[in-house]
């Protein structure tokens, strides 16, 4: 109970304030920081949200759902060289646990209930500008 109730305030607190909506309200922009909270955000693959802004991991990314899915565009222009270098040489990108996401963040993707990130291996897709992660919901 204690940890769930961490980890939604860690990811409350964590989400920058700067939230950008889109013209559409589907589809905003947060700072994530692409690490484990098993790793206090420091290292390892998750999503991890903080407010460090000198984290060498942190970067701009579009959050949308689908169905139930929900995706993370990570721009490119805005990774550390050696985060960019990580990602590009993996074929899968890992969750190690449950991450619920906040109600407030839900309803602006166009959620109206709150989900939960499910745990697993996704993979990850490439293009000249993001690097994209679509991670299933419950």
């Amino acid at each position: 109970m204690k940890k769930n109730i961490l980890l939604q305030l860690l990811f409350l607190l964590s989400f920058s304030l700067t939230c950008v909506a889109q013209a559409d309200r589907s589809k905003i922009t947060y700072k994530l920081t692409i690490a484990s909270p098993q790793r206090d955000c420091d290292g390892g693959l998750g999503i991890c949200i903080t407010f460090n802004v000198a984290n060498k991991r942190q970067v701009d990314a579009g959050i949308t759902s689908k169905e139930n899915h929900i995706q993370f565009q990570l721009h490119r222009s805005t990774m550390n060289e050696s985060l960019e270098k990580e990602l590009l040489h993996l074929l899968q990108f890992s969750i190690e646990e449950e991450t619920q996401l906040p109600m407030d963040i839900a309803n602006k993707i166009g959620l109206t209930r709150e989900v939960t990130i499910i745990p697993g291996r996704y993979p990850i897709e490439i293009s000249d500008d993001y690097i994209t992660i679509t991670c299933a919901i419950e």
